[in-house]
């Protein structure tokens, strides 16, 4: 019979956690998987498509950023013009 490690009150910490913080969880175990999957499984192939994915997630994201720089930008001018009444 092979001994827990983890103990039961540190089990329970770790469930209550994992209810009070679900994006983060689910953050921290999706990106636990991927590293499992790449790590252990993948083949030259899954490689190639994972970079792919990652890539056209990496445009995305500086899209939207350079979006949401132009939005503020915007908004700081559009405060910043003299009002008139």
């Amino acid at each position: 019979m092979t001994d827990k490690k983890t103990s039961a009150a540190q089990l329970k910490a770790l469930r209550n956690w994992e209810k009070r913080n679900k994006d983060k969880a689910k953050y921290y175990n999706y990106k636990s998987r991927v590293k499992t999957f790449v790590n252990q499984l993948a083949t030259d192939e899954d490689l190639n498509w994972i970079i792919e994915l990652a890539e056209e997630r990496q445009k995305e994201l500086r899209e939207e950023k350079t979006c949401q720089k132009y939005q503020q930008s915007q908004h700081q001018t559009n405060s910043q013009a003299p009002t008139t009444t």
